[in-house]
């Protein structure tokens, strides 16, 4: 069970058919049961995983689990990835992605008890060239040395940290959920009176692009000059001067999956800014990947991302005074920010919380590999140049959070500076930025007294935007988006 367990938890991204041997490549895998050092051939693994055969070998390990978990497991071993050997380098030798594989190093290692973290760089690169793509059999023939040698300490303590994770949500969850009954009971609300606000609004809605251009701030490639595009949509006829509301898409995003959102509350009345991060979104990653970029992520995207929703604000400023068709017809001392992930980070800067170097010197400095995966982002603004003090936009007055990542970046003492409304929202089954870790602690953290605080369940990290991603058959994306 501990092995199926290790190799699932480390690379549970991975395998399909036979591969030729390369000419280096690891036969056996060894792992460590109380005062037994255990192995197992990689020919009885690839066996089971092409046909699903259980040779005498393998059932020694098997027969401790029910019919149930192998029938669920095989598949999970049978998924493969179609990745460019050029993408998973790049991946692999940015920083990001080398803390990454340090810490996958501690649980997969060589047969010497070394970390593994060259051989499991070699392994995934050599894999993604093989014509199968990268499958579990490809990255482990490809591991550069005879034994591969699962650190089964390590995976306990994960599994257990796993564990006592899962124990401590549910309870707080269902804490959460008792409250909520609670103050929905001595608030009572006929729903049946309010809007039905999943139809669209009673105003038509104009939606205009414009290039926008920061010269004090440098351009990706050099030079001086932030060039991005934003989109702002207007309300028409508004009888009273309309609310501003900006979006923030998330890492690896953009604006247009956030313009049926953005539409639908130009069409209450709200005007909307949508500005498209270039240092964060779906084209700078495709870059980075391809091999344009050496990082997935610039420390400064974290200065930059607020910094944007600022400067969109004061082109719809300018762009207002040049047309008096809407001069008059937005109110920019009633501003709200919504964000997503990445984008609920900035949401929060914007509203005031600050930057946490000594937080992130913290939470940063540990060769352990963590369930929560965000820090992974997070720890990128250590290599900052330089920490801001202040990031806050004062037009903005309300805030909401959409699964964000603030634990490290900003934590305690960063967040406890906001002042404003702020709502967050968590998702139950969210991996990528853990509830606990990432909303539900932030949320206490929270001094202004209008704060409010919503779980979606069950729902997963993009559980809140899963329409973007209907009709898509990629791996990666169904499940990011969860139940």
């Amino acid at each position: 069970m501990l092995l199926f367990a290790a190799l699932t938890a480390s690379v549970a991204f991975l395998p399909d058919a036979v591969s030729p041997k390369p000419a280096h490549s690891a036969e056996r895998i060894y792992f460590t049961v109380g005062p037994l050092d255990l192995t197992i051939s990689v020919d009885s693994l690839e066996t089971f995983v092409e046909t699903g055969e259980i040779t005498p070998e393998l059932r020694r390990y098997t027969r401790y689990l029910d019919d149930e978990t192998l029938e669920e497991f095989q598949p999970l071993l049978q998924q493969s990835f179609e990745v460019s050997h050029v993408a998973v380098a790049q991946l692999a030798y940015s920083p990001i992605g080398e803390t990454f594989l340090q810490q996958l190093g501690e649980v997969i290692q060589t047969q010497s008890r070394q970390n593994g973290f060259y051989a499991i760089r070699s392994a995934l690169i050599q894999a993604a060239q093989d014509p199968e793509g990268i499958t579990l059999i490809n990255v482990i023939r490809y591991f550069p040395t005879e034994g591969l040698r699962i650190n089964t300490r390590q995976v306990q303590e994960l599994v257990q940290e796993f564990r006592i994770l899962l124990e401590y949500q549910d309870a707080t969850l269902r804490a959460i959920e008792q409250q909520a009954a609670l103050e929905m009971a001595q608030t009572p609300e006929d729903f049946t009176q309010l809007p039905d606000l999943t139809q669209p609004g009673e105003f038509a809605v104009i939606r205009r692009t414009e290039t926008i251009t920061d010269g004090d701030r440098p351009a990706l490639n050099g030079g001086r000059g932030r060039v991005y595009e934003t989109d702002f949509y207007f309300p028409q006829n508004v009888p009273t001067p309309a609310p501003v509301i900006a979006i923030s898409h998330g890492l690896g995003s953009n604006r247009e999956e956030f313009a049926e959102l953005a539409a639908h509350l130009a069409s209450y009345g709200y005007a909307v800014v949508v500005p498209e991060h270039i240092g964060s979104n779906t084209q700078f990653r495709e870059d980075a990947l391809s091999g344009l970029f050496y990082q997935l992520l610039r420390p400064e995207e974290f200065v930059d991302r607020p910094i944007d929703i600022t400067v969109a604000l004061d082109e719809l400023e300018r762009f207002a005074r040049r047309n008096p068709d809407i001069a008059g017809q937005l109110d920019f001392n009633a501003v709200g920010v919504i964000g997503h992930s990445f984008g609920g980070y900035t949401a929060l800067t914007l509203a005031g919380a600050e930057i946490n170097p000594l937080r992130l010197a913290i939470e940063c400095q540990t060769d352990q590999i963590s369930l929560n995966i965000s820090l992974l982002l997070q720890c990128i603004a250590e290599d900052l140049p330089h920490f801001p003090n202040d990031l806050r936009d004062p037009r903005v007055q309300a805030v909401i959070a959409m699964s964000p990542v603030p634990s490290a970046i900003l934590g305690p003492e960063g967040i406890e500076t906001i002042d404003l409304p702020t709502m967050i929202i968590a998702s139950d089954n969210d991996f990528v930025a853990p509830a606990i870790a990432e909303q539900i602690y932030p949320f206490t953290w929270l001094t202004t007294p209008e704060k409010y605080l919503a779980v979606l369940s069950p729902a997963s990290h993009l559980t809140v935007i899963d329409s973007i991603f209907l009709g898509t058959t990629s791996p990666l994306n169904e499940l990011l988006i969860g139940p």
